[in-house]
């Protein structure tokens, strides 16, 4: 069984990769928001609280896709 304690990283499963390839990267552009947003984002709220509630993922998804078709 594993310690429940934090131990910090072992920095030799590193060497020999291309850990300068993290830093040459550029962000992606933000999300542009659209008239559509909020409607997603009112999904979203009914799914987080039904999972909170307890339900399974596939209820979850089949009341959002329900909702999201009337």
């Amino acid at each position: 069984m594993r310690s429940a304690r934090y131990t910090a990283p072992s920095w030799t499963n590193i060497k020999g990769k291309n850990v300068q390839a993290l830093f040459k990267t550029t962000p992606g552009t933000p999300h542009t928001i659209t008239k559509y947003d909020y409607l997603v984002s009112a999904e979203a709220e009914v799914g987080r609280r039904l999972i909170t509630e307890g339900h399974d993922a596939n209820t979850v998804i089949r009341t959002i896709e329900e909702k999201a078709n009337q």
